[in-house]
């Protein structure tokens, strides 16, 4: 089996690691995969100089790539899992995911029912739900 677990940096997502790390059985592989949404946080932020927009992509990148060797560190170390793969792509989530999903033939899709938002009045979020709609894989939502 081929796993792809969606790592944002929420409780939802690193409960979404822990179920694929319980699943997990030798012959498997582990893909991690975290996701620089750079559009959407200049959306949503509205106040900020775009003469540093370069060294706030460099931030986002950089803290995507620290989320990745945790995660990753983790894998290998603490659950002794050697075939992981880590993966920093630039896009937006939802169509990401999915893409990778295709390209990398994955059997489950381990992601959060929220990410970052953390809002309990949402019953899912529209990444998990535009990935249940459109990926080909099984897909484990956890919460």
């Amino acid at each position: 089996m081929k796993f792809l677990i969606a790592i944002d940096g929420s409780a939802n997502s690193h409960k979404a690691f822990l179920k694929a790390m319980n699943l997990y059985k030798e012959t498997d592989t582990i893909v991690l995969l975290v996701v620089v949404d750079l559009v959407h946080y200049m959306m949503s932020n509205t106040n900020f100089d775009m003469t540093l927009i370069s060294d706030i992509k460099q931030g986002m990148f950089d803290n995507g790539d620290a989320l990745l060797k945790k995660y990753e560190d983790l894998a290998r170390n603490e659950y002794l899992i050697n075939n992981v793969e880590a993966i920093r792509v630039e896009g937006t989530p939802k169509d990401v995911i999915v893409k990778v999903v295709e390209d990398k033939s994955i059997d489950i899709l381990c992601l959060g029912r929220v990410g970052l938002i953390n809002n309990d009045h949402i019953t899912m979020g529209s990444t998990s739900n535009y990935c249940i709609r459109n990926c080909t894989c099984d897909i484990l939502v956890c919460r």
